[in-house]
């Protein structure tokens, strides 16, 4: 397998062309939270993709996202509700669709992401990158804590009050409309030794409340190495597994995980539901990512 490298250091040219191409501002107001994918910047996304994913990646269960796809064309309302591990997992995900053809292809096209600000607006070549992909932002409670106390709290409330109640009313038209909603549950890419970021967010309860159906889909691999600084993460050829559990009903799923809990548990009991199918979901995922890196060599 070749060694990691930094993605400012190994891709200069086809960052160069993403930031020449980029359209997208610094800033998020209640009236941009819905941002278009730029497609030419997908297109080149893509091609890298294509050359650091290692033979042997592909999507488990695939049908499951056929489906998944027919009921949203069918005006079903449909969660994706996905595990992180980098800023590639979407562009992986896109690319191992495309592969399937123009069936692919268009379940790839029907994806919208929930996307935090960060990725929008810290630096530059985060923002090329993302902006390759049609999403809608939000502002995550976890990015306000930081006001907290602050002179700039309640200007800082406010903001994140109105983006996501325009976010909000996006994704209620999108998922009406077609659209499969993507939702990375721990709102986090997981770094190794901190489980605080493989653990769900409570909004997950939410989010099932008020879809009618719910697919997971597990990752084995990493394309790119989280770091410090978003801009130094390493790039990293793998075999990348990705694997799709069957459709479910989202209310059905989130009444099971409510079962047993206490009051003011229900919320995180919920999520930690959804975290522990990801994981098994991992796992199956992980053991054929193994027998196909040793089938390299």
């Amino acid at each position: 397998m070749k060694d990691s490298t930094r993605v400012v250091e190994a891709q200069k040219e086809l960052i160069e062309q993403l930031l020449k191409n980029a359209s997208s501002g610094e800033s998020i107001t209640p009236d941009t939270v819905y941002q278009i994918g730029n497609e030419v910047n997908r297109k080149l996304v893509g091609g890298l993709i294509e050359k650091i994913m290692l033979p042997g990646s592909e999507i488990m269960g695939y049908e499951h996202l056929e489906e998944l796809h027919n009921r949203s064309k069918a005006g079903e309302s449909c969660l994706l509700l996905v595990e992180h591990y980098s800023n590639f997992d979407i562009p992986a995900i896109f690319r191992l669709l495309e592969r399937r053809g123009e069936t692919g292809t268009a379940i790839a096209d029907s994806i919208i992401a929930i996307a935090g600000m960060k990725l929008t607006v810290e630096n530059p070549v985060v923002r090329a990158f993302t902006e390759a992909y049609t999403r809608i932002v939000i502002y995550p409670s976890r990015s306000l804590k930081q006001y907290e106390g602050t002179p700039n709290w309640d200007e800082e409330k406010q903001l994140s009050n109105n983006i996501n109640r325009a976010a909000l009313h996006a994704m209620i038209r999108a998922k009406h409309n077609g659209h499969i909603i993507l939702v990375f549950p721990s709102g986090t890419r997981y770094r190794e030794g901190e489980p605080a970021t493989k653990r769900g967010l409570p909004e997950m309860d939410s989010y099932l409340k008020s879809f009618d159906h719910v697919a997971f889909l597990g990752i084995a691999g990493n394309l790119l190495k989280v770091t410090d600084t978003m801009h130094h993460d390493e790039v990293t050829p793998d075999v990348m597994i990705l694997n799709a559990s069957p459709v479910q009903s989202a209310k059905g799923f989130r009444t099971a995980a409510r079962e047993n809990a206490t009051a003011e548990d229900l919320k995180q009991a919920t999520a930690d539901a959804v975290m522990q199918q990801l994981d098994d979901l991992h796992q199956q995922a992980q053991a054929v990512r193994r027998e196909r890196l040793a089938s390299l060599g």
